[in-house]
């Protein structure tokens, strides 16, 4: 990644999440801990999530499922919502301040990793 191209010292990676209902720390930790996430993984609540999220013009919203839903890959019970949003990756400046936005999902040069697919469920 940014490390093996000589970027640690000019790029730092978050992952801000878009469901704080579900995304809670330990939820967090386990993710990481079986995906192998070593950048932070940030939540807040409900309200700053969402003027954060504004602020950079992304969208997002829970929608109830109409079909059987997915079984959550770290509670094993069924889901109760999803999560419809935008896709996207934002390259902040140093002083907080959003400079590029790649939207869509991007072509990352490889599928996945393994341990990272586990914990999506197929779509139907």
């Amino acid at each position: 990644m940014w490390q093996s191209r000589g970027w640690s010292d000019k790029v730092n990676l978050v992952e801000v999440t878009m469901d704080p209902g579900r995304d809670t720390p330990p939820v967090l930790k386990a993710y990481a801990q079986k995906t192998g996430a070593t950048w932070p993984l940030l939540t807040a609540p409900d309200a700053a999530l969402l003027n954060f999220w504004d602020a950079l013009h992304v969208s997002y919203n829970m929608v109830p499922y109409t079909d059987t839903p997915p079984t959550d890959w770290y509670t094993g019970r069924p889901e109760t919502y999803d999560v419809s949003h935008d896709a996207l990756a934002i390259v902040l400046d140093q002083q907080g301040y959003p400079r590029f936005t790649l939207v869509g999902n991007p072509h990352v040069g490889h599928a996945l990793s393994k341990p990272l697919a586990s914990v999506f469920t197929p779509s139907s």
